[in-house]
């Protein structure tokens, strides 16, 4: 068995030109025709379903252990930081869900985000629920609770929120009169099957 190239690739092969090969051509021909024959099975993500009793149930059983946490402005962190508003609903959503095999189509969100893409709208909410809220004169919302119940013409809730003048520092619950315009709107979290 000879090991000489012939001339033409000796020739090539000074030139820097590689000596051409049918191999990756019939190598590519063979993968197209291969593709071409096979069905690709595509599921696409199941859509998301709102959050169901058992879900909101834990999510308000879980908000109420972290009453007490310090605030912090866009804190996720349990510890050594506090937590905000959204921080709050993320975190204790993120753990009701996991514990019942679903998961948040999301892993952060604002106030805003929630509500506009994460919740789907209510009339009137249940327990673990959120209240979506803001300023009394404006229609944005800026901040989100965890609704908890109605007692004597009191909306009850949990929340995340920094009001120095009223002594709040972090997760607390709090009241306001049912039908007070900081209420903006009312939602149900979002979940992934």
């Amino acid at each position: 068995m000879s090991t000489e190239l012939p001339n033409w690739s000796l020739e090539r092969l000074a030139r820097g030109i590689q000596p051409v090969s049918r191999i990756p051509t019939i190598t590519a021909f063979l993968i197209a025709a291969t593709l071409s024959s096979c069905t690709v099975i595509f599921s696409p993500p199941e859509p998301p379903v709102p959050a169901p009793a058992n879900v909101r149930s834990d999510a308000l059983i879980e908000a109420i252990r972290y009453i007490g946490m310090e605030y912090e402005w866009g804190g996720q962190d349990i510890m050594p930081r506090g937590i905000d508003c959204s921080g709050l609903v993320v975190n204790v959503y993120y753990l009701a869900a996991a514990i019942n095999g679903y998961s948040l189509p999301f892993a952060d969100a604002t106030a805003a985000g929630l509500h506009d893409t994460y919740s789907t709208p209510l009339d009137s909410p249940e327990p673990g629920d959120l209240i979506f809220m803001g300023a009394a004169e404006e229609s944005a919302v800026t901040h989100v609770a965890i609704y908890e119940s109605i007692v004597d013409g009191q909306m009850t809730f949990i929340d995340s929120t920094y009001i120095p003048e009223s002594g709040i520092n972090g997760v607390s619950r709090r009241s306001y009169p049912n039908g007070d315009p900081r209420f903006k709107a009312f939602g149900r979290v979002l979940l992934t099957p």
